[in-house]
């Protein structure tokens, strides 16, 4: 079983719970061991649902500390720093993580994925369409676009079948109400 490490840069991102979702289903469906996942932000500035909610996904919240405001960049530098830092430290103190996930579009991020790059390790990128840098898909092994992938994602639609083991289940959508009815043979 691969072993990864998630490393989420909060401020990219207008619909953190959406990011939060996609993160989470990709990485728990693909069977991976998640080991390490920290979040960063000025969590003073953070509603306390969302760091709740890191909590409850067992993510852990590193508080970022700048010595300015959001609108001159140099909030988003402090965490891409502390980002950066953890990501070099993680590199060297936990030789068996296999896989890098950083979920932030930041340019600022390209060193950190050549070096673990010449570190063998896989690297994974994650970015909202309006955060994604146009280079950093170069540098990473995987790299996905959130609204993108998740445009892929078939909704379900009227009377299609699902099956769930022995049972096959019709789904018809009504109103934006989905109703399941079980298929007998």
């Amino acid at each position: 079983m691969e072993k990864i490490a998630i490393f989420y840069d909060i401020e990219n991102f207008d619909d953190k719970e959406e990011m939060l979702n996609f993160v989470q289903n990709k990485f728990n469906r693909l069977s991976y061991k998640i080991g390490i996942q920290r979040a960063y932000s000025d969590w003073g500035l953070e509603n306390s649902e969302l760091k709740n909610e890191m909590l409850k996904r067992d993510i852990t919240p590193i508080h970022v500390i700048s010595h300015g405001s959001r609108k001159f960049n140099s909030y988003s530098n402090a965490a891409d720093i502390g980002m950066a830092v953890d990501i070099m430290d993680v590199l060297h103190t936990h030789p068996s993580v296999d896989t890098f996930v950083i979920v932030s579009g930041d340019g600022g991020m390209i060193n950190i994925l050549n070096k673990l790059r010449e570190h063998y390790k896989n690297t994974v990128s994650i970015s909202a369409k309006d955060s994604a840098s146009k280079h950093i898909s170069t540098y990473s092994d995987h790299y996905y676009i959130i609204e993108d992938e998740l445009a892929k994602e078939e909704p379900i639609g009227k009377n299609q079948i699902l099956n769930k083991g022995s049972a096959c289940f019709t789904i018809e959508k009504i109103d934006d109400i989905a109703l399941m009815s079980e298929e007998m043979d």
